[in-house]
Parts: structure tokens; sequence; C-alpha cells
């Protein structure tokens, strides 16, 4: 692979730092959005079961147990999403562009 030049030699380069920084910041949303989807789900699951007043139907121990296998699996999520998320370099920036 060629050398890349910096940003600041080349008019042509230069001339791509707000798309580039744009296709970058898009980058990290989709990296984002991929790692914590578990997350993401899980968070929208509990607030829907809490939306619809499920804690008012069942047992507190029920819902206290709930409460608590959604934290451990909140945590799970979230340790799936640090695993997984790489940041997006200025080269992969630069082949979507």
């Amino acid at each position: 692979m060629a050398l890349m030049p910096r940003s600041g030699t080349d008019p042509v380069i230069k001339g791509l730092r707000l798309p580039l920084a744009l296709t970058r910041l898009g980058m990290f949303a989709e990296r984002l959005l991929r790692g914590f989807w578990p997350l993401i789900t899980l968070v929208l699951m509990v607030l829907a079961a809490l939306m619809l007043g499920l804690q008012d139907v069942l047992a507190i121990e029920l819902v206290w147990g709930g409460a608590v296998l959604s934290l451990l699996a909140a945590l799970v999520g979230f340790g799936w999403g640090v695993r997984h998320f790489r940041w997006p370099t200025r080269i992969e920036a630069l082949a979507r562009l």
C-alpha cells in the first residue's frame, strides 16, 4: 500500500477534511450501535415491560428478581459492547469515502 500524504500537504486531502470527518463520525455511530445492540435491546424490553405496567401485576419478589436479572444482563451487554467496539481509523474512513 502506498504511503498516504499528510492532510496539510496535499490539497485534495485538505479539501476532503469535512467529508472525512463526517464519514468517521458515521462509522463511529455505526460501530457503536453494532457493538451495543444487546444492551440497547435489553433496555428497550425492560422499558416496554414497565410501561405496560407489568410490575403492578406481578408479585414484588418476581419484580425484584427481574430487576436483578436485568441488571446482570445489562452488565453482560455492556461488556459485549466494550469488547466488540473498535474506533474507526482515518485509513478506514478514506477507504469508505
